[in-house]
């Protein structure tokens, strides 16, 4: 697990500063541009709303930015009075139907359900889940197990038996052999890793 926090000023002038830098780290960890832009339009959202309900000019905004194999979180927290999320789709209703019906939809991927917000001990805590796995690449997947089953039935019904079992034996079972292989040698490790870096994230619960 990786993981890096800064901490910034609770004030206005600082916004930018903030955004540039959240930017940065998500471009290191990988996250695609388009991925990047979507989430800085909803740190600028959470960041308006916990500078204007912080209690106090010495307060901070704390950025906490780790990754979990496949998944970024992006952590945002600061000393404040509560207050309720929904606020934010207020100031962008409008009489024109079709402008209100595109900010709802902007508004709905930028505050998506993903986004969590607590607040607890006086402190206003957002956690955003970024993934860094694009839906194409799960579509390559799907696409994977609908081309084997056809192509399976194919060599099993229409390829001769000796040139099938000679694809098996040869070609077949060298990569499922190799790949079971690697599963195994990475189980051990992911599961050490994930159980460590969750217990290790533990300690933010007191922050």
């Amino acid at each position: 697990m990786l993981k890096t926090i800064k901490e910034f000023p609770c004030d206005l002038k600082q916004i930018e500063e903030i955004q540039q830098y959240i930017s940065s780290m998500l471009q290191k960890y990988k996250v695609n541009h388009k991925t990047i832009a979507l989430n800085l339009l909803t740190t600028e959202e959470i960041l308006f709303k916990f500078i204007e309900n912080k209690t106090s000019e010495e307060d901070k905004i704390r950025i906490n930015i780790k990754k979990r194999l496949f998944q970024v979180y992006l952590k945002i927290t600061c000393p404040g009075k509560t207050f309720d999320l929904g606020e934010i789709h207020k100031k962008y209703e409008t009489k024109d139907k079709e402008l209100q019906e595109v900010l709802t939809n902007l508004m709905s991927k930028v505050l998506r359900p993903s986004v969590e917000y607590i607040h607890k001990f006086g402190i206003n805590k957002t956690t955003i889940p970024i993934s860094l796995i694009s839906v194409p690449q799960f579509s390559y997947v799907i696409f994977a197990l609908i081309i084997a089953v056809p192509f399976a039935l194919l060599l099993k019904n229409f390829v001769p038996q000796n040139i099938n079992t000679f694809l098996i034996n040869n070609i077949f079972d060298l990569f499922d052999s190799a790949f079971l292989k690697i599963l195994k040698f990475l189980l051990a490790p992911i599961i050490f890793l994930s159980i460590a870096s969750s217990i290790a994230s533990i300690s933010d619960l007191s922050k």
